[in-house]
Protein backbone atom coordinates (compact mmCIF):
# COMPACT_ATOMS: atom_id res chain seq x y z
CA UNK A 1 0.00 0.00 0.00
CA UNK A 2 1.48 3.18 -1.00
CA UNK A 3 1.58 5.52 1.95
CA UNK A 4 2.96 8.76 3.59
CA UNK A 5 6.86 7.95 4.58
CA UNK A 6 8.32 9.71 7.54
CA UNK A 7 11.73 9.58 6.75
CA UNK A 8 12.96 11.09 10.02
CA UNK A 9 12.69 13.80 12.71
CA UNK A 10 14.52 16.50 14.90
CA UNK A 11 12.18 17.58 17.34
CA UNK A 12 14.76 19.84 18.54
CA UNK A 13 15.31 21.82 15.25
CA UNK A 14 11.79 21.64 14.41
CA UNK A 15 12.64 19.09 11.15
CA UNK A 16 10.69 16.58 9.40
CA UNK A 17 11.96 14.48 6.19
CA UNK A 18 9.39 13.07 4.56
CA UNK A 19 8.05 11.23 1.02
CA UNK A 20 4.48 11.95 0.05
CA UNK A 21 3.80 8.77 -2.56
CA UNK A 22 0.31 9.69 -3.55
CA UNK A 23 -2.34 12.68 -4.27
CA UNK A 24 -3.74 12.47 -0.49
CA UNK A 25 -0.24 12.64 0.71
CA UNK A 26 0.03 16.12 -1.10
CA UNK A 27 -3.32 16.72 0.29
CA UNK A 28 -1.75 16.27 3.82
CA UNK A 29 1.00 18.53 2.84
CA UNK A 30 -0.54 21.56 1.88
CA UNK A 31 -2.65 21.75 5.27
CA UNK A 32 0.29 21.30 6.96
CA UNK A 33 3.08 23.70 5.08
CA UNK A 34 2.00 27.23 6.28
CA UNK A 35 3.42 30.55 5.31
CA UNK A 36 6.49 31.18 7.94
CA UNK A 37 7.17 27.64 7.71
CA UNK A 38 10.83 26.64 5.97
CA UNK A 39 10.73 23.97 2.82
CA UNK A 40 14.01 21.93 1.22
CA UNK A 41 14.07 20.07 -1.98
CA UNK A 42 15.44 19.13 -4.94
CA UNK A 43 14.12 21.51 -7.93
CA UNK A 44 15.22 22.93 -11.25
CA UNK A 45 15.74 26.30 -11.49
CA UNK A 46 17.37 28.67 -14.20
CA UNK A 47 20.54 29.98 -12.65
CA UNK A 48 21.86 33.77 -13.06
CA UNK A 49 22.34 35.60 -15.93
CA UNK A 50 25.45 36.00 -16.76
CA UNK A 51 26.95 39.36 -18.44
CA UNK A 52 29.37 39.77 -21.12
CA UNK A 53 31.36 41.23 -19.11
CA UNK A 54 31.79 38.51 -16.73
CA UNK A 55 32.22 35.86 -19.55
CA UNK A 56 29.32 35.47 -21.06
CA UNK A 57 27.30 35.54 -23.81
CA UNK A 58 24.57 37.72 -21.84
CA UNK A 59 21.69 34.82 -22.20
CA UNK A 60 19.93 32.99 -19.80
CA UNK A 61 21.19 29.21 -19.40
CA UNK A 62 19.26 26.30 -18.93
CA UNK A 63 17.67 25.01 -16.19
CA UNK A 64 19.58 23.09 -13.58
CA UNK A 65 19.24 20.46 -10.66
CA UNK A 66 19.43 21.85 -7.69
CA UNK A 67 18.46 21.98 -4.05
CA UNK A 68 17.10 24.43 -2.38
CA UNK A 69 15.74 25.98 1.00
CA UNK A 70 12.49 28.70 0.85
CA UNK A 71 11.37 30.69 3.68
CA UNK A 72 7.11 29.89 2.87
CA UNK A 73 5.07 32.27 1.66
CA UNK A 74 2.12 30.71 -0.38
CA UNK A 75 1.38 27.01 -0.67
CA UNK A 76 -1.15 25.49 -3.70
CA UNK A 77 -2.59 21.97 -4.21
CA UNK A 78 -3.95 21.03 -7.76
CA UNK A 79 -5.66 18.13 -7.38
CA UNK A 80 -5.73 16.97 -11.43
CA UNK A 81 -2.31 17.70 -12.28
CA UNK A 82 -0.94 16.20 -9.34
CA UNK A 83 1.44 19.26 -7.96
CA UNK A 84 1.74 20.90 -4.42
CA UNK A 85 2.96 24.33 -5.60
CA UNK A 86 5.49 25.82 -2.88
CA UNK A 87 6.83 29.41 -3.48
CA UNK A 88 8.83 31.69 -1.43
CA UNK A 89 12.16 33.34 -1.03
CA UNK A 90 15.41 31.36 -0.93
CA UNK A 91 17.85 31.05 1.94
CA UNK A 92 19.73 28.42 1.17
CA UNK A 93 21.02 26.88 -2.40
CA UNK A 94 24.78 27.09 -4.43
CA UNK A 95 25.75 30.89 -4.08
CA UNK A 96 26.97 30.77 -7.91
CA UNK A 97 23.69 30.25 -9.51
CA UNK A 98 21.04 31.64 -7.02
CA UNK A 99 20.45 34.55 -5.77
CA UNK A 100 19.30 34.33 -1.87
CA UNK A 101 15.98 36.62 -1.58
CA UNK A 102 14.45 36.20 -4.98
CA UNK A 103 11.23 33.81 -5.33
CA UNK A 104 11.72 30.53 -6.16
CA UNK A 105 8.31 27.71 -6.21
CA UNK A 106 9.02 24.14 -5.64
CA UNK A 107 6.42 21.90 -7.38
CA UNK A 108 6.49 18.71 -5.15
CA UNK A 109 4.92 15.89 -6.59
CA UNK A 110 4.45 12.01 -5.24
CA UNK A 111 7.94 10.16 -4.89
CA UNK A 112 9.56 13.59 -4.05
CA UNK A 113 11.54 13.94 -0.61
CA UNK A 114 11.12 17.16 0.90
CA UNK A 115 12.22 18.35 4.51
CA UNK A 116 9.93 20.95 6.11
CA UNK A 117 11.00 22.93 9.37
CA UNK A 118 9.30 25.06 11.79
CA UNK A 119 11.52 27.41 13.54
CA UNK A 120 9.07 27.05 16.55
CA UNK A 121 8.45 23.52 16.83
CA UNK A 122 5.75 21.18 15.06
CA UNK A 123 1.89 21.55 16.82
CA UNK A 124 1.01 18.29 17.75
CA UNK A 125 -2.31 18.16 15.12
CA UNK A 126 -0.21 18.88 12.79
CA UNK A 127 2.43 15.88 13.97
CA UNK A 128 -1.11 13.85 14.53
CA UNK A 129 -1.86 14.53 10.86
CA UNK A 130 0.84 13.46 9.31
CA UNK A 131 1.07 10.13 11.23
CA UNK A 132 -2.16 9.22 10.39
CA UNK A 133 -1.85 9.92 6.38
CA UNK A 134 1.63 7.51 7.09
CA UNK A 135 -0.80 4.88 8.61
CA UNK A 136 -3.53 4.50 6.52
CA UNK A 137 -2.50 5.66 3.03
CA UNK A 138 -4.64 6.43 0.05
CA UNK A 139 -8.40 5.65 -0.15
CA UNK A 140 -9.71 4.91 -3.36
CA UNK A 141 -12.19 7.48 -4.52
CA UNK A 142 -15.94 7.20 -4.75
CA UNK A 143 -18.33 8.22 -7.53
CA UNK A 144 -21.90 8.86 -6.73
CA UNK A 145 -24.24 9.65 -9.69
CA UNK A 146 -27.37 11.09 -8.83
CA UNK A 147 -30.46 10.23 -11.54
CA UNK A 148 -34.08 11.24 -12.37
CA UNK A 149 -36.30 11.59 -15.60
CA UNK A 150 -34.39 13.97 -17.77
CA UNK A 151 -31.21 14.64 -14.84
CA UNK A 152 -28.49 13.33 -13.72
CA UNK A 153 -24.89 14.33 -12.30
CA UNK A 154 -21.76 12.76 -11.58
CA UNK A 155 -19.71 13.21 -9.00
CA UNK A 156 -16.19 12.08 -7.36
CA UNK A 157 -15.16 11.76 -3.60
CA UNK A 158 -11.82 11.85 -2.69
CA UNK A 159 -9.86 13.05 0.70
CA UNK A 160 -9.85 16.04 -0.91
CA UNK A 161 -13.26 16.94 -1.25
CA UNK A 162 -16.14 16.34 -4.09
CA UNK A 163 -15.56 17.12 -7.55
CA UNK A 164 -18.43 17.16 -10.26
CA UNK A 165 -17.54 15.47 -13.10
CA UNK A 166 -20.49 15.51 -15.62
CA UNK A 167 -24.10 16.78 -16.14
CA UNK A 168 -26.89 16.55 -18.43
CA UNK A 169 -30.22 17.53 -18.84
CA UNK A 170 -32.33 16.03 -21.79
CA UNK A 171 -35.76 16.45 -22.89
CA UNK A 172 -38.24 13.30 -21.70
CA UNK A 173 -41.38 13.44 -23.08
CA UNK A 174 -44.40 12.44 -20.46
CA UNK A 175 -45.78 9.11 -20.00
CA UNK A 176 -49.49 10.77 -20.42
CA UNK A 177 -48.89 11.29 -24.30
CA UNK A 178 -47.27 9.00 -26.77
CA UNK A 179 -45.93 6.02 -24.34
CA UNK A 180 -43.30 4.85 -27.06
CA UNK A 181 -41.80 8.24 -27.65
CA UNK A 182 -41.69 8.44 -23.73
CA UNK A 183 -39.95 5.16 -23.53
CA UNK A 184 -37.77 5.57 -26.40
CA UNK A 185 -36.76 8.87 -25.32
CA UNK A 186 -35.83 7.17 -21.71
CA UNK A 187 -33.83 4.48 -23.38
CA UNK A 188 -31.61 6.87 -25.20
CA UNK A 189 -31.40 9.12 -21.64
CA UNK A 190 -29.88 6.07 -20.20
CA UNK A 191 -27.56 5.45 -23.04
CA UNK A 192 -26.11 9.10 -22.49
CA UNK A 193 -25.94 8.43 -18.83
CA UNK A 194 -24.45 5.41 -19.38
CA UNK A 195 -21.47 6.83 -21.65
CA UNK A 196 -21.04 9.44 -19.08
CA UNK A 197 -20.26 7.14 -16.33
CA UNK A 198 -17.72 4.19 -18.66
CA UNK A 199 -16.17 7.66 -19.86
CA UNK A 200 -15.73 8.95 -16.58
CA UNK A 201 -14.85 5.74 -13.87
CA UNK A 202 -12.38 3.37 -14.37
CA UNK A 203 -13.65 0.18 -12.37
CA UNK A 204 -9.95 -0.48 -11.17
CA UNK A 205 -9.64 2.87 -9.35
CA UNK A 206 -13.06 3.93 -7.79
CA UNK A 207 -14.11 1.25 -5.48
CA UNK A 208 -18.00 2.47 -5.21
CA UNK A 209 -20.64 4.06 -7.65
CA UNK A 210 -23.42 5.60 -5.63
CA UNK A 211 -26.73 6.08 -7.42
CA UNK A 212 -29.28 8.04 -6.04
CA UNK A 213 -32.45 9.82 -7.02
CA UNK A 214 -36.52 9.66 -6.48
CA UNK A 215 -39.16 7.00 -7.79
CA UNK A 216 -37.68 3.96 -10.14
CA UNK A 217 -35.54 5.70 -12.21
CA UNK A 218 -32.29 4.67 -10.45
CA UNK A 219 -33.25 1.05 -10.98
CA UNK A 220 -33.73 1.12 -14.20
CA UNK A 221 -30.60 2.65 -14.85
CA UNK A 222 -28.60 -0.29 -12.77
CA UNK A 223 -30.31 -2.52 -14.96
CA UNK A 224 -29.28 -0.86 -18.12
CA UNK A 225 -25.85 -0.61 -16.39
CA UNK A 226 -25.66 -4.50 -15.38
CA UNK A 227 -26.41 -5.19 -19.50
CA UNK A 228 -23.64 -2.21 -21.34
CA UNK A 229 -20.98 -2.09 -18.11
CA UNK A 230 -21.09 -5.14 -15.68
CA UNK A 231 -17.84 -4.62 -14.15
CA UNK A 232 -19.02 -0.79 -13.19
CA UNK A 233 -22.47 -2.03 -12.06
CA UNK A 234 -20.85 -4.79 -9.30
CA UNK A 235 -19.70 -1.91 -7.51
CA UNK A 236 -22.46 0.07 -7.01
CA UNK A 237 -25.08 1.03 -4.23
CA UNK A 238 -28.54 2.63 -3.97
CA UNK A 239 -29.83 5.30 -2.52
CA UNK A 240 -32.66 8.02 -2.22
CA UNK A 241 -32.37 11.49 -3.47
CA UNK A 242 -35.14 13.97 -4.21
CA UNK A 243 -33.78 14.78 -7.64
CA UNK A 244 -30.31 14.54 -10.36
CA UNK A 245 -29.16 17.87 -9.84
CA UNK A 246 -25.99 18.62 -9.02
CA UNK A 247 -27.60 19.71 -5.23
CA UNK A 248 -28.67 15.76 -5.32
CA UNK A 249 -25.01 14.95 -4.40
CA UNK A 250 -24.51 16.60 -1.14
CA UNK A 251 -27.96 15.31 -0.15
CA UNK A 252 -27.00 11.78 -0.77
CA UNK A 253 -23.51 12.31 0.98
CA UNK A 254 -25.76 13.58 4.17
CA UNK A 255 -27.65 10.33 4.39
CA UNK A 256 -24.34 8.74 6.03
CA UNK A 257 -23.84 6.04 2.70
CA UNK A 258 -20.59 7.29 2.31
CA UNK A 259 -19.45 6.96 5.64
CA UNK A 260 -20.71 3.13 5.77
CA UNK A 261 -19.05 2.58 2.71
CA UNK A 262 -15.77 4.01 3.61
CA UNK A 263 -14.69 4.23 7.21
CA UNK A 264 -12.58 7.20 7.96
CA UNK A 265 -13.37 9.09 4.88
CA UNK A 266 -12.40 12.66 5.23
CA UNK A 267 -15.49 14.63 3.71
CA UNK A 268 -18.10 11.83 5.18
CA UNK A 269 -16.50 12.51 8.74
CA UNK A 270 -17.00 16.15 8.31
CA UNK A 271 -20.40 15.79 6.52
CA UNK A 272 -21.63 13.61 9.83
CA UNK A 273 -19.95 16.48 12.49
CA UNK A 274 -21.46 19.48 10.80
CA UNK A 275 -25.26 17.40 9.92
CA UNK A 276 -24.83 16.68 13.82
CA UNK A 277 -23.98 20.60 14.74
CA UNK A 278 -26.76 22.00 12.36
CA UNK A 279 -29.35 19.53 13.58
CA UNK A 280 -28.03 20.67 17.67
CA UNK A 281 -28.72 24.59 16.14
CA UNK A 282 -31.95 23.72 15.10
CA UNK A 283 -33.16 22.56 18.32
CA UNK A 284 -31.58 25.51 20.33
CA UNK A 285 -29.36 22.86 22.40
CA UNK A 286 -26.02 24.43 24.44
CA UNK A 287 -23.72 21.99 23.59
CA UNK A 288 -22.83 23.67 20.43
CA UNK A 289 -20.35 26.77 20.23
CA UNK A 290 -19.85 29.07 16.89
CA UNK A 291 -17.28 31.75 15.75
CA UNK A 292 -13.83 32.64 17.84
CA UNK A 293 -15.43 34.07 21.16
CA UNK A 294 -17.72 31.30 21.94
CA UNK A 295 -14.92 28.81 20.89
CA UNK A 296 -12.32 30.67 22.65
CA UNK A 297 -14.16 30.27 26.12
CA UNK A 298 -15.47 26.30 25.07
CA UNK A 299 -11.61 25.72 24.82
CA UNK A 300 -10.56 27.38 28.27
CA UNK A 301 -13.38 24.78 30.18
CA UNK A 302 -12.34 21.87 28.11
CA UNK A 303 -15.68 21.07 26.68
CA UNK A 304 -14.72 20.91 22.92
CA UNK A 305 -15.15 17.24 21.55
CA UNK A 306 -15.04 18.26 18.27
CA UNK A 307 -13.46 21.47 16.64
CA UNK A 308 -14.09 22.09 12.93
CA UNK A 309 -12.66 24.98 11.12
CA UNK A 310 -11.56 26.47 7.38
CA UNK A 311 -8.55 26.06 5.97
CA UNK A 312 -8.03 29.74 5.52
CA UNK A 313 -7.54 30.93 8.53
CA UNK A 314 -4.32 28.80 9.49
CA UNK A 315 -3.08 30.48 6.27
CA UNK A 316 -3.42 34.02 7.19
CA UNK A 317 -0.31 36.22 7.34
CA UNK A 318 -1.73 37.61 10.35
CA UNK A 319 0.46 35.66 12.57
CA UNK A 320 -1.36 36.36 16.05
CA UNK A 321 -4.53 35.27 14.44
CA UNK A 322 -2.54 32.06 13.35
CA UNK A 323 -0.63 31.87 16.93
CA UNK A 324 -4.37 32.09 18.30
CA UNK A 325 -5.64 29.66 15.99
CA UNK A 326 -2.87 26.85 16.58
CA UNK A 327 -2.87 27.17 20.33
CA UNK A 328 -6.47 26.83 20.03
CA UNK A 329 -6.11 23.16 18.16
CA UNK A 330 -3.29 22.87 20.56
CA UNK A 331 -5.24 22.99 23.50
CA UNK A 332 -8.42 21.40 22.38
CA UNK A 333 -6.14 18.09 21.65
CA UNK A 334 -4.46 18.00 25.16
CA UNK A 335 -8.37 18.25 26.13
CA UNK A 336 -8.91 15.08 24.65
CA UNK A 337 -10.98 17.05 21.56
CA UNK A 338 -10.81 15.91 18.19
CA UNK A 339 -9.72 18.42 14.85
CA UNK A 340 -10.90 18.37 11.68
CA UNK A 341 -9.62 21.19 9.35
CA UNK A 342 -12.23 21.30 6.43
CA UNK A 343 -11.82 22.12 2.70
CA UNK A 344 -13.05 26.44 2.22
CA UNK A 345 -14.43 25.48 -1.07
CA UNK A 346 -16.24 22.35 -0.11
CA UNK A 347 -20.23 22.65 1.07
CA UNK A 348 -19.18 22.19 4.69
CA UNK A 349 -16.30 24.76 4.65
CA UNK A 350 -18.56 27.65 3.09
CA UNK A 351 -21.69 26.79 5.81
CA UNK A 352 -18.95 26.82 8.78
CA UNK A 353 -17.39 30.18 7.06
CA UNK A 354 -20.56 32.00 7.10
CA UNK A 355 -20.47 30.52 10.93
CA UNK A 356 -17.36 32.93 11.58
CA UNK A 357 -14.96 30.15 10.38
CA UNK A 358 -15.11 27.51 13.58
CA UNK A 359 -17.85 25.67 15.32
CA UNK A 360 -17.83 23.27 17.53
CA UNK A 361 -19.79 19.94 19.17
CA UNK A 362 -19.50 20.21 23.10
CA UNK A 363 -19.37 17.43 25.65
CA UNK A 364 -21.30 19.88 28.05
CA UNK A 365 -23.18 23.19 28.15
CA UNK A 366 -20.94 26.13 28.97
Amino acid sequence: MNELKIIYQDKRKGLIKLKPETLTDLYTLYHTILPGDKVKAWTTRRIKKISVGEGGNGEKRPRKPMFLGIDVVAVNFHEFTGNLRIRGTIFEGPEDYVSFGSYHTLNIQPGNALKIIKDKGWPSYAIKRLKKAAQLGEKPPIAILAIEEGESTLALVTDFGIKEIGHITMNVPRKSGDIKQHEAAIIEFLKIVTSMVKENINPKIVSTLIIGGPGFTKEHFLKYLKEKSPEIAKKTVTETATSGTPQAINEIIKRGTLEKIVEGLEIARQTKLMNEFLKRLGKDEKTIAYGQEEIEKAAIYGAIENLLLTEDGLRTTDQEKRQFLENLLENTEKAGGHVEIVNINSEIGKQIKALGGMVALLRFPI
